[in-house]
């Protein structure tokens, strides 16, 4: 990749000092240049500016350091990251609340043949633009301020046009400071689409008081050459900005002809979900220190809106139904036993089963009952029915006399009682019987049988 001509602004503008930084200084970038800074100092005198100045300069001397532009890469950059936090903190020994005020934000571009980079903290801004086929200028990429306001704009609280009077634009969320207790990344972005006659513009917010995306692409397209194009800049800002206004236009010659795999052809910056500490306010007046600790204390920590996540509620809703089934069969199981218990300990007989205790006692033992005794004949004859009949009669109602039999019905029950007696005893009947006897005995055996 190679580049043109580059142009910068670094301009105190409407403030008694000036805390805004830029490598390489104004004037003394060449076409050789591979890497370009643009920092907003914030603290007030002493602060903002020798903040703004330590981090480029530490940039600096770490990116000379680098012989081959082609072994730069996202760690080399983070390792310069590191040591101006250091340089920071190393000049911060002391207990002057000016220099614990201080603070900067951060733009940074390093271009070679296989990718451009770009890394931000704090609400400078970085733009790639690219003129289409139909001469048409578009943004490709721009970074997201880290500034209270945008976050408000893109949780929809306010919209752009109130984003533009916001009355706490100078807050920002985040900051380079020294002694941080967490230290805040940079958003990078590499892309390896690089085209000739590409733009990459980098600013502080000085600039974005005067130029928005509209304003910038209509300058653009207004105007053939970058010299035409930064001198509109300026213009706009002298008449509109109340802040210093940096910049810095590197326009691309020949881009990247080989894409390499590794690099992707664009990414998005990342968001930051959740903030270390509250949000900074930018203070560029000699009476800094008693401004910034009010913006501290008033300003409340803002986080930006997470990235939402499925709950896994089905598998919740999963977990309790085979827990109710558990506990509905241990249930059934409990009853089940229950049952069984009752059935063979506590029920008492049906009367089928005392019916069936009383009809199985043996015949042999019933006729032994009945059985006299040796010499002794049996002084109680047999009962038919209905003699049992009147029997249950006489027991329940003694007024009614026994019912009188005659000579002849007692002497056929004597021969009834006779017969019964000797089958009994295991004596048979004599084998002569009479006629009269036969007549007498057939009836009655006839019915037993």
């Amino acid at each position: 990749m190679k580049i043109n001509q580059p142009y910068a602004l670094n301009e105190q503008g409407n403030r008694d000092n000036q805390e805004d930084n830029i490598f390489p200084q104004k004037g003394k970038a060449t076409t050789d240049q591979h890497f370009f800074l643009v920092c907003d100092g914030m603290g007030g005198r002493e602060g903002g500016e020798v903040a703004s100045k330590i981090i480029c300069e530490t940039f600096a001397e770490y990116m000379h350091s680098i012989k081959n532009p082609e072994d730069f890469s996202e760690d080399v950059f983070n390792r310069a990251l590191a040591a101006a936090y250091n340089a920071l903190d190393n000049y911060d020994i002391s207990s002057d609340d000016k220099k614990k005020e201080m603070g900067t934000t951060l733009t940074f571009l390093y271009l070679n043949d296989s990718q451009a980079f770009m890394a931000h903290i704090g609400d400078s801004r970085i733009y790639h633009l690219r003129k289409n086929e139909v001469g048409k200028w578009n943004i490709l990429f721009k970074t997201s301020d880290h500034s209270l306001v945008n976050d408000l704009l893109k949780a929809g609280v306010i919209d752009e046009v109130e984003a533009a009077d916001y009355p706490k634009k100078n807050v920002i969320t985040r900051v380079m400071q020294p002694n941080l207790e967490r230290r805040y990344k940079a958003d990078l972005h590499e892309t390896a689409d690089v085209q000739a006659g590409d733009l990459f513009f980098l600013c502080s917010d000085g600039i974005l008081e005067s130029v928005n995306d509209e304003t910038l692409l209509q300058i653009v397209a207004e105007n053939n050459n970058c010299r035409k194009i930064i001198t509109a800049i300026e213009s706009l800002c002298n008449k509109n900005s109340h802040d210093n206004f940096s910049a810095y236009l590197v326009p691309v010659a020949e881009g990247i002809t080989v894409i390499n795999k590794g690099k992707p052809e664009s990414t998005s910056p990342v968001e930051m979900t959740q903030l270390a500490s509250a949000p900074v306010e930018k203070v560029k007046q000699e009476n800094a220190p008693a401004e910034a600790a009010e913006a501290k204390t008033s300003v409340p920590t803002v986080v930006s809106k997470p990235a939402s996540l499925p709950i896994p509620e089905r598998p919740q809703k999963e977990k309790k139904k085979s827990n109710f089934s558990l506990w509905l069969i241990v249930f059934l199981l409990a009853a089940i036993a229950g049952l069984l218990a009752y059935n063979m300990f506590f029920k008492n007989d049906t009367p089928k089963e005392k019916e069936r205790n009383i009809n199985t006692q043996p015949i042999d033992s019933i006729i032994k009952e009945t059985k006299p005794t040796a010499g002794k004949p049996m002084t109680e004859p047999i009962s038919t029915p209905v003699q049992k009949e009147q029997k249950k009669t006489e027991v329940h109602d003694e007024k009614v006399p026994p019912p009188k039999t005659t000579d002849q019905e007692n002497s056929d029950l004597t021969n009834v009682n006779s017969i019964v007696e000797r089958a009994i005893n295991g004596s048979g009947m004599d084998n002569e019987k009479t006629d009269d006897d036969t007549t007498k005995i057939n009836p009655e055996h006839n019915k037993y049988k």
